[in-house]
């Protein structure tokens, strides 16, 4: 009798590979094989035998976030093969044997030691009291520096929660079984939630979303186990490498931020050979780009960061195809991008800046005054029924904005009253998590407009917030349809553009990039959306590491 035993994974799972080579070792396993689709263990033995077996395999196996599925089937010949699979060397944060080899390297994961060169239990203690007594520590794991508060110590601009006790997620977080699984796979990512509201009373938590994590290293891990013993089920955290961030993208996962270097990558020669860029060096020597970490954490250009992403994304291919970048970004110019055949980058149509269009909230209610009878109609109506709502509006004349998708969401939800928090990233976040739980089959509809400013088309803000003025006068109930149509809207006109883009040069491919994709519901509609009519790419980051190797063949991406 012959089994296959399949793991499918959305990404390498080096561990996996591991194992596979472990279990060429055990009598029944005859072959194994690395696949587009995952890894394979094929074994042939007796009813009992490949019953063990299969028990022994099941406890093996941790769960990896990239895990898509997993089965077990009769063949009738080995397709693998008796030779070790070549995947590299699995490193993370910790696995089950990891406390077997306290004071060295895992041979199973490659986790680092917690510590190498003092004892464990005394800075436990020390760490524990000083936390308990002061509400604040800091230490060093690995080249990670991190910060933990009590949440009683926690500010608004602290947006990450370290749980101690996996069992207290269901009763914190808005999560699904699937999310504490993947909480608590391997890799140990993190996940943007929502808390619930009796545990963000208890714990004075200000946000409407934080990045929730678990223990992502051998000395936090050990830690946790302490604060977790002494009651305490969550911190905040800070640190200077933060896990790998997920989200859902239909029936997958995709990373937004990792910051652990990728495999090296095979391009052509590239226009310069090395950057230093978002704490990375990208270097590429003989034919392959490589990256490690660096201590420059300079940032690219804000003008050529999309062409980053662009060239990023597209160097994984072979023959790159022709393709634009939909590049949504809250520190960098955003918009469609993409190069023309004589290799020049153009935008089709393009976020504003402050400097082209009014970002401000007086500037926004005088173009809306200025843009026609409607406009001037509607705001005399705020001010014969609702003038406090025109005041509140006024009260955050000095707020600083940018040009990010993000802070349109924040415009809205001060347009809408849905917030009126002076900071515009924590009134976005309300915003979203609105969306978010929007239910309705349809809802409202909300105009973008474009404008041509020295030869650029330029998407004014002006028309999408009058709409969310007007539907607040009309029905303030339906603040949930308005959030999501605000979304959902732009989704449309950015569909709409790309297909004029394909229509004017032809697409194989559109790339989404940048860290305003950690909005879900963009996120999702785009994929619905976009996805019916074009093939959709993804980087593997949305992050740093894509920037990095994208500015060697952008030389004006980096500063000097």
């Amino acid at each position: 009798m012959k089994l296959r035993f399949e793991f499918d994974t959305a990404r390498s799972v080096p561990l996996y590979g591991r194992l596979c080579n472990q279990f060429l070792r055990h009598p029944q396993v005859h072959a194994i094989e690395r696949t587009a689709q995952g890894y394979a263990l094929e074994a042939e033995g007796d009813e009992a035998q490949l019953s063990t077996l299969a028990e022994l395999i099941g406890r093996t196996f941790p769960l990896s976030c990239w895990l898509t599925d997993s089965r077990l089937s009769p063949i009738e010949q080995f397709r693998g093969d008796a030779v070790d699979l070549a995947d590299p060397a699995p490193q993370l944060p910790f696995c089950q044997h990891c406390m077997e080899t306290p004071k060295s390297l895992c041979p199973h994961c490659g986790a680092l030691p917690a510590l190498q060169d003092r004892p464990l239990e005394p800075l436990l203690t020390e760490l524990v009291q000083r936390l308990e007594q002061g509400g604040e520590i800091n230490y060093l794991a690995g080249h990670n520096r991190i910060s933990l508060r009590r949440t009683e110590h926690m500010t608004s601009s602290d947006d990450a929660l370290l749980f101690c006790r996996p069992e207290a997620l269901n009763d914190a977080l808005h999560i699904s079984s699937t999310g504490i699984q993947q909480l608590g796979s391997i890799e140990k990512p993190s996940l943007r939630l929502v808390p619930r509201a009796e545990f963000a009373q208890t714990h004075r938590l200000s946000r409407a979303r934080y990045r929730v994590q678990q223990a992502a290293d051998r000395l936090t891990l050990a830690l946790c186990n302490r604060l977790a013993a002494d009651g305490i089920d969550v911190v905040g955290i800070r640190q200077t490498q933060p896990p790998m961030l997920l989200t859902p993208y239909g029936d997958s996962l995709v990373a937004l931020e990792d910051h652990r270097p990728p495999a090296p990558l095979s391009t052509h020669e590239p226009a310069r050979h090395q950057v230093d860029l978002l704490g990375f060096a990208a270097q590429w020597r003989d034919g392959r780009v490589s990256l490690r970490h660096s201590d420059h954490h300079l940032s690219p250009d804000p003008d050529w960061a999309a062409a980053c992403a662009l060239e990023g994304v597209r160097q994984q291919d072979r023959v790159p195809k022709r393709s634009a970048v939909l590049y949504l970004s809250r520190q960098h110019r955003s918009g469609l991008l993409y190069q023309t055949e004589e290799g020049e980058y153009q935008w089709l149509v393009r976020l504003p800046e402050a400097s082209e269009a009014p970002l401000t909230v007086p500037a926004l209610l005088e173009a809306i005054r200025q843009g026609g009878d409607t406009g001037q109609r509607l705001l005399a109506r705020y001010q014969e029924v609702d003038p406090g709502h025109l005041d509140t509006l006024n009260r955050l004349a000095a707020v600083p904005l940018s040009a990010s998708f993000h802070h349109l969401l924040a415009l809205a939800a001060w347009f809408t009253g849905l917030s009126d928090d002076p900071d515009p990233d924590r009134a976005g976040e309300a915003f979203l998590c609105l969306a978010s739980r929007y239910q309705g089959q349809t809802a409202p509809r909300i105009d973008y407009a474009v404008e041509r400013v020295d030869g650029t088309l330029l998407v004014q803000w002006r028309r999408a917030l009058q709409a969310c003025l007007s539907y607040r006068l009309a029905d303030p109930e339906q603040q949930a349809g308005v959030a999501f149509g605000v979304i959902d809207s732009f989704c449309d006109f950015v569909c709409n553009w790309v297909e004029q883009l394909d229509m004017n040069i032809g697409l194989e491919e559109v790339i989404l990039a940048g860290d305003e994709f950690d909005n879900p519901v963009l996120l999702e509609r785009l994929r619905l959306r976009l996805g019916k009519n074009m093939a959709l790419r993804l980087p593997a980051d949305f992050g740093p590491t894509t920037l990095a190797i994208g500015a060697l063949f952008v030389p004006q991406a980096q500063h000097g």
